[in-house]
C-alpha cells in the first residue's frame, strides 16, 4: 500500500468501528410476531403529565394509559401484559432507540426532525401551542410578548416557534416553568395546548388568552426507526379505535372533566380524518 492508502484505510476502519460502536449502543426494535410471542408489551408514558398520564399509588392513569391498554387487548388478547415505562419528556426517544420500549405514547408531536429519530404512526390528536400567563399581567394577544420572556422547554415546537419568530425565551424542564412564571422568571410559559390548558385548572391566577398559534400540530405514537410491522398494525388500530369511538368516549370519561369544559372535543378529536383513511 501507498502510504495515502493506508490513512484512506486507516481512516475507513475507524469510521466502521465508530458505526460498530453506535449500533452497539443502541438496540434492535422488537418486531409484532416477537412482541406476540412474548405476550408482553412495553409502553413509554410519561410520568406526570394529566389528565393524559401519571403515576399515582403504584399505578399509571389517564388517557394515553386507557389507549395503550386498548391497544394491547387487541394486539395480544385479554390475558396479556403491558409493562409501562415512565420516562421524562428528554426520555421519549432515547427510550425507542435503547429498545427499553416497544412504542411511546408520550404527547409527541411529529415535525421533521424528530421524524429522522423515530417513526410516526398516523395522529391520534391535533394541537396548537398557547401560552400561559399571570391574570395580573393581564396579556391578552401576542404582541404584548414582543418584549416579555417566554419559557420553553429545550427542543420543542414551542422553542422553535418563538426563536424563529424573534421572541426572547428562557429553557426550562416541565417542572420547572411553572415555579418560574410564579416568580417573575419569565412573563409566559408555552408549550402545546394540551399542556398549558391545565395550568389554570390548576393554579386560578394563571390564564390562557394566547392561544391557537402558529399551525396545526399533530401528537402521534412513535416506535423505532425500521419497525415496519409494529408500525402498520398501529395505524390499523387507530382507524378501528376510531371506528369504535374510543376516542370519543374516553375524551368524555377523562379529558373533558379534567379540563371542566374548556377545550372542545372537536378541537383535539381527528375523527374526520379516520373517516376518509378508514
Amino acid at each position: 500500500y501507498s502510504i495515502f492508502g493506508l490513512l484512506v484505510k486507516g481512516e475507513t476502519m475507524k469510521k466502521s468501528l465508530l458505526l460498530l460502536g453506535i449500533m452497539c449502543c443502541l438496540g434492535l426494535a422488537n418486531p409484532l410476531d416477537q412482541i406476540k410471542d412474548s405476550k408482553v408489551l412495553r409502553v413509554g408514558v410519561l410520568k406526570s403529565n394529566p389528565p393524559f398520564s401519571k403515576f399515582q399509588d403504584g399505578v399509571f392513569e389517564g388517557f394515553e394509559i386507557e389507549f395503550a391498554k386498548a391497544i394491547s387487548k387487541d394486539l395480544l388478547g385479554e390475558n396479556a401484559k403491558i409493562e409501562f415505562v415512565g420516562l421524562e419528556m428528554s426520555e421519549r426517544f432515547s427510550s425507542l432507540q435503547e429498545n427499553r420500549v416497544d412504542m411511546t405514547i408520550a404527547n409527541i408531536t411529529m415535525n421533521p426532525d424528530r421524524a429522522k429519530l423515530v417513526d410516526f404512526t398516523t395522529p391520534y390528536f391535533s394541537v396548537n401551542l398557547a401560552v400561559a400567563t399571570k391574570k395580573s399581567d393581564n396579556i391578552q394577544k401576542m404582541s404584548d410578548l414582543a418584549e416579555k420572556t417566554i419559557l420553553v422547554e429545550k427542543g420543542t415546537d414551542s422553542d422553535k416557534y418563538f426563536n424563529k419568530i424573534g421572541y426572547k425565551t428562557k429553557l426550562c424542564s416541565a417542572r420547572e416553568c411553572y415555579n418560574m412564571l410564579k416568580s417573575g422568571q419569565g412573563d409566559g410559559y408555552s408549550s402545546n395546548n394540551i399542556i398549558t390548558s391545565a395550568y389554570p385548572i390548576i393554579d386560578q391566577s394563571l390564564e390562557i388568552k394566547v392561544k391557537n398559534i402558529g399551525e396545526a400540530l399533530f401528537i402521534s405514537i412513535a416506535v423505532q426507526k425500521g419497525n415496519d410491522t409494529l408500525l402498520n398494525f398501529l395505524n390499523e388500530e387507530l382507524i378501528k379505535l376510531s371506528k369504535d369511538g374510543f376516542f370519543r368516549k374516553k375524551y368524555d370519561e377523562i379529558i373533558a372533566p379534567f379540563y371542566k369544559g374548556t377545550i372542545d372535543k372537536g378541537y383535539f378529536l381527528l375523527e374526520d380524518l379516520y373517516n376518509v383513511i378508514g
